[in-house]
């Protein structure tokens, strides 16, 4: 049986969760991010014998399709049933054994991706952390929205929309300033009890190389390792060879795949 989530819900979607903590971030950090989830997420479970065996979750600013299940027609069925539900699919970004039975189910309905990028899980753990933090990082405000979007787009002077500026949560960014002006950061995509899982790390062109990116993931690192947690996670793609050096740097070292699909 599948049935759409609700509030009520809230504890037993955790406890599915926190089975496989690490594949399960975005889902766990949806009820640290936002203060009503249920408004920003819709929550589908797979229930055998009265257990959720099945989860997915749908996000709709970012309309991020994610499922986690074992097995594969348990992701098929969640795949029909969101489909019916009328989602609108943007990407599908999930560890690579979810994301690829996923794309594949929503192929039958025509959906298609535009493009499909693989990249690779880097973990970190406290004792094997390498801090490059100086002490003139910090974190963002509501007033530096706009300069973290426009970072994001690489400062090419797009127009900045209310849908831009909403996906922002800013003590979420992690900042880096030279005078007034930001010119590199880094964000978090989720946290749980253990993990904390970093999202886009950026620095704008004309200040690459000065060691930016490694020093404001240092300093994200250290800020929740301070606050108790226990490893840190991000992906990157295989071909980012410069990324992937800054982050061995820090003490990352490759787990599994992770796949990206765009529509």
């Amino acid at each position: 049986m599948i049935k759409k989530l609700k509030a009520k819900d809230k504890r037993e979607i955790l406890n599915f969760c926190y089975k496989n903590e690490r594949e399960n971030l975005f889902a766990i950090g949806s009820f640290k991010n936002y203060e009503d989830p249920f408004s920003e997420v819709v929550y589908y479970g797979y229930f055998t014998d009265g257990e959720i065996m099945g989860l997915a979750t749908y996000y709709k600013k970012h309309k991020n399709f994610v499922i986690n299940a074992l097995k594969k027609e348990v992701v098929r069925a969640l795949v029909d049933y969101a489909v019916e539900d009328k989602i609108s699919v943007e990407f599908v970004a999930n560890f690579e054994k979810f994301a690829t039975p996923t794309i594949q189910r929503l192929k039958k309905y025509g959906i298609t991706p535009k493009e499909t990028s693989s990249e690779t899980v880097y973990v970190l753990s406290q004792n094997e952390f390498t801090d490059f933090s100086k002490g003139n990082e910090d974190r963002a405000t509501v007033e530096d929205i706009d300069e973290v979007v426009a970072l994001q787009n690489e400062d090419n002077g797009q127009l900045i929309t209310e849908e831009d500026r909403g996906k922002i949560i800013p003590h979420q960014e992690f900042l880096i300033r030279d005078g007034n002006k930001i010119v590199s950061k880094a964000n978090i995509h989720g946290v749980s009890e253990k993990y904390f899982q970093i999202g886009g790390v950026g620095t704008l062109k004309e200040f690459r190389g000065r060691g930016y990116a490694k020093q404001i993931v240092s300093y994200l690192c250290k800020n929740y390792f301070d606050e108790g947690k226990k490893y840190g996670l991000l992906f990157t793609a295989n071909d980012n060879a410069s990324a992937i050096a800054v982050y061995e740097k820090i003490g990352f070292k490759p787990v599994e795949e992770f796949t990206i699909a765009r529509y």
